[in-house]
């Protein structure tokens, strides 16, 4: 048998976690981290392990060999789990991640315009079959995940706010090298490697759902996980010839678009203040 110190020099000793916010291009910049040269991507972007229901702090090897680490090529390992930035629904992620007190945790945090990720999530959620459509209304989890400020102070509390990046999505789109290398620099990686791949990963585009055995299947955790191998494009194949369409309203109202900004505004006055995100200069949402 291995040695277990042996094995433990194998195992990553610096962490990039990409946290949220869930349809803000956490897919995209995982998939240009994983390209890197220093950078060992996990081998499930989305493992979940701080979120997880049966998480167990002594299961910190199970964590560490979710990589395939290479002390000699690799920096930091990266993953990026989106459940971790969904308080109230999973409420103490960060509080897990503060268990593992021995290790360097950085974290990564995208957002987006909140109403546009809104629409991305309802309709995200309504083809894997875990939302409703916008029809019937916004949720309180939606509205949730796009407090952003929020969803950062837990981060902010447990670690200090120099562990945490923020970004922004539309700012990414629109300078992609220059954004990149600023996650680069943060991680302490080579900030000169150069993004050849800048499509956008993981839109909400396609036009089917689950059907109920599928979802079930899913739900069982060695299927899930092994589901989670399968690659993207293939996934969509498979949910095409499996699937249903769908075909309901993608686009929220005036009238809801301003019911979620006074819904928001707190927030967005604290992402501000506090963070200096100013949801005007960088989606044209007024919070006055």
């Amino acid at each position: 048998m291995p040695d277990r110190a042996a094995a433990m020099v194998r195992s990553p000793d610096r962490f990039g976690l990409i946290v949220g916010a869930m349809k803000c291009g956490t897919t995209s910049l995982f998939n240009y981290l994983a390209a890197h040269p220093q950078v060992a991507p996990c081998r499930t972007k989305e493992p979940n392990f701080f979120s997880a229901d049966d998480f167990s702090p002594d299961g910190r090897e199970r964590y560490f060999a979710l990589w395939d680490w290479d002390p000699d090529l690799h920096k930091i390992a990266i993953e990026a789990s989106v459940n971790y930035a969904k308080i109230p629904t999973k409420a103490n992620c960060a509080d897990r991640i503060a268990q593992f007190s021995d290790v360097d945790f950085r974290f990564i945090y995208c957002m987006r315009n909140p109403i546009d990720r809104i629409e991305s999530h309802a309709y995200h959620g309504l083809y894997a079959g875990w939302t409703r459509p916008l029809e019937e209304g916004v949720s309180d989890h939606m509205l949730d995940v796009s407090r952003y400020a929020m969803q950062i102070d837990a981060y902010v509390r447990r670690f200090g706010r120099e562990k945490i990046l923020l970004l922004v999505l539309e700012d990414f789109q629109r300078a992609p090298a220059e954004q990149f290398r600023r996650v680069c620099e943060f991680l302490e990686i080579d900030p000169g490697f150069a993004l050849t791949d800048l499509g956008i990963h993981n839109r909400a585009t396609d036009h089917y759902s689950e059907r109920l055995l599928w979802r079930r299947l899913r739900a069982i955790e060695p299927l899930r996980r092994a589901s989670n191998l399968i690659p993207p494009m293939m996934r969509r194949a498979i949910l095409r010839s499996t699937g249903r369409k769908i075909g309901v309203r993608k686009r929220l109202t005036r009238s809801e678009r301003a019911e979620i900004t006074r819904a928001l505004r707190g927030d967005l006055a604290r992402l501000r203040s506090e963070y200096e995100i100013d949801a005007t200069a960088a989606w044209g949402i007024e919070i006055q």
